[in-house]
C-alpha cells in the first residue's frame, strides 16, 4: 500500500477515535437521546410529518 493512503487511513482513524472519545464524554456528562427516541425522529423524514430534533436528556 502507497505510504499516502496508509496516511489517510491513519488520518480517518484518529479523526474516528476523537469522535468516539467525544460521544463517550457526552454520555459520560449525562448527555444522550434514548434510541427510540432518535429512531422514531429518522424514521419521521421524509414524511408529512417530520418530527423534531430530538433532545438530550
Amino acid at each position: 500500500m502507497p505510504k499516502a493512503e496508509v496516511q489517510i487511513i491513519v488520518a480517518e482513524d484518529a479523526e474516528f477515535i476523537e469522535a468516539v472519545k467525544a460521544g463517550v464524554q457526552s454520555i459520560d456528562d449525562g448527555r444522550s437521546v434514548p434510541y427510540e427516541q432518535v429512531r422514531d425522529w429518522l424514521l419521521s423524514w421524509g414524511t408529512d410529518n417530520e418530527k423534531p430534533v430530538p433532545k438530550s436528556i
